[in-house]
């Protein structure tokens, strides 16, 4: 079967941040309880580099290469479909790819996964431009996809929620919080085949026997509308270092597209 070709200046983009790009085979078209469709672009984390899928006819180019941030922004197209933009990067621990409105740099698209919450409180404590991309700030402490802005509320107690996982939509690795007022969110059973998006108590107990016995299940919060969340405590990722929030915070999630064509879940 034909694939894309890595071209030189492809290969060399990814090799100047510090990894590589590999070509990966599409998966065959996925069966079972309700399989969805195959995209026919993908674009992944593997151990060591990342891994793109794309057509023979496919197009893929780096708009731009921050070799000092260890980021890029890379454009990908399949034939009859529309560019996607993915800015991949090394963050903390390890290599990612995020899915990112149309940009044409690097920092137009870190720019985008600002959730507008979080500008605004970039505002209130007129943060520096050259902060307001690291991980802990006066506006904000952020790890991975979740953002964690301070607040002065009063949590009634009997609200509170212990050892809680905090979990993006479309599934992923949660993130383990000590303390949680869930506000406006809600625990949905998670599969990363069965319910990437996660399903109520009802749709879980109605699905067929075999697919609610099967390996993989967890209890996870889904948050239903960003910033009715507030978090305490310790947060812990197997990906990230821990931090701990001292005072309330509410949870905002970034402006990630989350496309199909994304085959890495933090």
């Amino acid at each position: 079967m034909n694939t894309f070709q890595i071209t030189p200046s492809l290969r060399t983009a990814f090799r100047k941040i510090g990894t590589d790009i590999r070509i990966v085979p599409a998966p065959s078209r996925a069966r079972g309880w309700r399989a969805g469709p195959v995209s026919p672009v993908r674009i992944q984390v593997l151990d060591d580099a990342f891994g793109l899928t794309l057509p023979s006819d496919g197009v893929a180019s780096v708009l731009d290469c921050r070799q000092d941030e260890r980021h890029l922004l890379l454009s990908v197209r399949a034939p009859r479909a529309n560019v996607e933009h993915f800015l991949c990067g090394f963050d903390e621990r390890h290599w990612f790819a995020a899915a990112v409105a149309a940009s044409s740099s690097v920092v137009a698209a870190k720019e985008s996964l600002i959730p507008v919450a979080v500008r605004q409180a970039i505002e209130r404590v007129g943060l520096r431009h050259t902060h307001r991309y690291r991980r802990h700030t006066n506006a904000f402490v952020r790890q991975g996809e979740w953002f964690f802005v301070p607040t002065d509320v009063t949590v009634n107690p009997l609200s509170i929620h212990r050892k809680e996982p905090l979990v993006r939509p479309g599934g992923g690795k949660p993130h383990i919080v000590d303390e949680l007022a869930r506000g406006a969110g809600e625990m949905v059973w998670h599969h990363a085949r069965y319910a990437s998006d996660g399903v109520s108590d009802a749709r879980y107990a109605a699905l067929p026997e075999s697919v609610r016995t099967a390996k993989g299940w967890s209890r996870r919060l889904r948050v239903a509308r960003e910033g009715t969340v507030l978090v305490r405590g310790a947060i812990r990722h197997p990906d990230h270092g821990t931090i701990h929030l001292h005072t309330w915070h509410r949870v905002y999630i970034n402006n990630e597209q989350r496309p199909a064509s994304l085959g890495f879940l933090d």
